[in-house]
């Protein structure tokens, strides 16, 4: 908490708000048929599964970095003051342009990329002994995108045996989920992503097989 005798100042959206969140799953047998009996046991039967995960990115603060406030806090959760005619989410169009340290962002540098997700030129330090201006959880972070699948088929050899052959795809479009940037703004690398979500991971793929009897 920021204030803990003004507990209003922390009102703002939930760290684990998701604004939009969209599940789909799907199960599809595969309409071939063939006259041969062995060419249909072999190639017949087989059944496709699919489920696919879309959501909008999670809010994050931004920070100054430092206990400008001189409230105590050894977490430094200080918020930095908004600057005139900047969106207090500014994480779309493109950079106004500013030097953050030794870094200079050139103006018109994209954002909403992993160079650059938001713009850090959009604060400015509070005095000291002040609080910033800026709410909590005002920032939007990236989404996640990921769609699995499957291929399945039971053969039965016998009447009493079952055989499930299984290949599993997961991330099957090898989408790069990433997360969150940097979120103090006056660090060298604000505004910067630099490493991916563990999951889903790159491109992978199993085959299995169960035998149920």
């Amino acid at each position: 908490m920021l204030d803990f005798q003004n507990r209003n100042v922390d009102r703002g959206l939930s760290a684990f708000d998701a604004r939009h969140n969209f599940v789909l799953s799907a199960t599809y047998p595969l309409p071939f048929k063939f006259r041969q009996k062995s060419l249909s046991g072999v190639l017949g039967g087989w059944i496709v599964n699919g489920i696919g995960t879309f959501r909008s990115g999670e809010p994050l603060d931004a920070r100054v970095g430092s206990n400008v406030s001189a409230n105590g806090d050894r977490w430094f959760p200080d918020w930095p003051n908004l600057n005139p005619a900047f969106s207090n989410n500014p994480t779309s169009g493109v950079s106004k342009g500013c030097k953050i340290g030794s870094r200079t962002i050139a103006a018109g540098t994209p954002l909403g990329t992993p160079n650059l997700w938001y713009d850090p030129c959009a604060f400015s330090r509070p005095a000291p002994g002040h609080y910033g201006n800026v709410g909590r959880n005002t920032m939007t972070g990236p989404g996640f995108q990921d769609v699995d699948a499957s291929l399945q088929k039971v053969f039965k050899p016998t009447e009493r045996i079952n055989v499930q052959a299984r290949a599993e795809v997961f991330n099957l479009l090898d989408h790069a989920n990433f997360y969150i940037p940097g979120f103090n703004v006056f660090a060298g690398r604000a505004g910067v992503i630099s490493r991916l979500t563990s999951y889903p991971g790159g491109r992978e793929m199993q085959f299995g097989l169960k035998l149920s009897f």
